[in-house]
């Protein structure tokens, strides 16, 4: 959640990533950033059924550990959502 120059709040689902502060400053540098404006909810909702129907019948740690991954980054972009939209 952060503060644009115009004193609006705008709401970002990030991949993993870090923030610097400095002097009332942040640099934040992350993979991916999605606005959650833009985001789209059943979308997300279709991609999260799909993964975890993906995590049912993978086959192997490296397909089971990307599909996570996977599934974390949706339910990322789900609570970003949520924050937007007040629920």
């Amino acid at each position: 959640n952060l503060m644009d120059d115009t004193g609006n709040s705008r709401i970002f689902a990030t991949t993993d990533g870090f923030a610097e502060v400095h002097r009332n400053n942040i640099a934040i540098l992350v993979d991916n950033a999605d606005a959650a404006a833009d985001l789209n909810g059943d979308n997300i909702i279709g991609d999260i059924d799909n993964i975890r129907k993906n995590l049912e019948t993978a086959e192997g740690e490296f397909e089971r550990k990307q599909l996570k991954r996977q599934l974390e980054i949706c339910e990322n972009k789900q609570k970003a959502l949520e924050m937007l939209n007040g629920t």
